[in-house]
């Protein structure tokens, strides 16, 4: 049968159907010929309700695009809770404005709920500004983490773990090398510490409890944060209200990676291998790609071994290899290996003689290994 005879055999079946009133015609049709009539007709759907067994969450999405433009609440919730799940927010908000109202309160906390489990930050802020709706401490605790806003202590539990300075201590396991803790001022900076902490959970570097991570601890106003020439930088608040660690992780929303002495900043858009290189400066290794023409100035001015992947001049160890680290320097660089590195490029591999120097320098004293890292990028 052709398209357009099928169009007409619709038409007359849909007709018929007005015209007697009765979903006793569409019984000889299968379900996919009732489906070709509500596509083509929408309406006809409230004909056929006896004869099709409808779930809202079991609709393909051309079925589901036909029946939103009945406009019925139980469609546009679909549409909404879809929406959420594929975190486009934007076009959820118009379903959200249709629909909440004449949702129940049991649908309203579902959606509240599905909000919260993904992140949907400006619709929570719609379901209290718009509507003057109450919302849960859960999502009220989200919502102002999210604007970076204090909480109080009795502020809820997160999917995401977090502490909070006056209410939360912070531990360590035994047999930690170093302790590391970990601050952010807004929930996306919880969420992106998280990642990294379980990240270093699966994979630690040098070894097991080289570090020991805190989870994160959020400031909110306390960690003030932007950028400077381009590097990510943040100012932790004066006292002694932090816990002590050996050393510090920042996050800030933008910029560029950065140690600075025992404290490493990084921005929402680092990642694991950001993390391990920015490690690796602690312990007073060297970035091999070239390094600004202002520090090249005095790191590379004078001839030696200046961190333990870098000697500056022209008799290097037997065996190593040219580096790119002083090019805008006055000397020639060197390094332990001919290959690219972590430290020059993040998607190279660790070498394992950088690992083992890592793992030698791990046993130093600390003050001493401090005194070694001036700022690295």
């Amino acid at each position: 049968m052709s398209k357009a005879l099928a169009s007409k055999f619709l038409g007359l079946v849909i007709v018929s159907g007005l015209l007697h009133g009765s979903s006793s015609l569409y019984l000889h049709l299968s379900p996919q010929h009732l489906w070709q009539l509500i596509y083509h007709t929408p309406t006809v759907y409230y004909q056929l309700q006896q004869n099709l067994t409808i779930n809202p969450e079991e609709l393909t999405k051309q079925q589901l695009k036909a029946l939103l433009t009945l406009q019925e609440s139980r469609f546009l919730q679909e549409q909404l809770t879809r929406l959420i799940k594929q975190k486009d927010f934007a076009r959820a908000e118009l379903y959200l404005s249709q629909t909440w109202q004449s949702a129940s309160k049991p649908q309203q906390q579902t959606l509240l709920n599905l909000m919260i489990e993904h992140h949907a930050i400006s619709l929570i802020e719609q379901v209290k500004v718009e509507f003057s709706a109450p919302v849960t401490k859960k999502a009220l605790t989200l919502l102002n983490m999210s604007l970076g806003k204090s909480l109080d202590k009795s502020a809820a539990t997160l999917a995401e773990p977090f502490l909070l300075l006056g209410r939360d201590s912070v531990s360590y396991p035994e047999g930690c090398h170093y302790t590391l803790s970990l601050y952010a001022n807004n929930y996306d900076g919880v969420r992106a510490l998280n990642r990294l902490r379980e990240a270093y959970q699966r994979q630690p570097e040098p070894k097991s409890k080289a570090f020991c991570l805190s989870p994160p601890i959020y400031l909110a106003e306390q960690l003030a944060c932007s950028t400077k020439q381009g590097f990510a930088y943040c100012q932790l608040p004066s006292g002694n209200s932090l816990p002590k660690s050996d050393f510090k992780l920042l996050m800030a929303n933008e910029g560029n990676a950065n140690v600075l002495h025992s404290t490493m900043t990084l921005s929402l858009n680092s990642n694991y291998d950001t993390f391990v290189h920015e490690l690796m400066h602690f312990f007073g290794f060297e970035d091999e790609y070239p390094v600004p023409e202002s520090k090249a100035k005095w790191l590379c001015a004078s001839e030696g071994i200046k961190a333990p992947n870098l000697y500056v001049g022209h008799t290097p160890p037997n065996g190593w290899s040219p580096s790119r680290t002083c090019q805008f320097g006055q000397l020639p660089s060197f390094k332990p290996v001919s290959s690219f590195t972590l430290l020059e490029y993040q998607s190279a591999i660790l070498p394992k003689s950088y690992r083992r120097m890592w793992l030698k320098l791990l046993h130093q004293d600390f003050q001493y290994v401090e005194g070694r890292v001036k700022s690295a990028e």
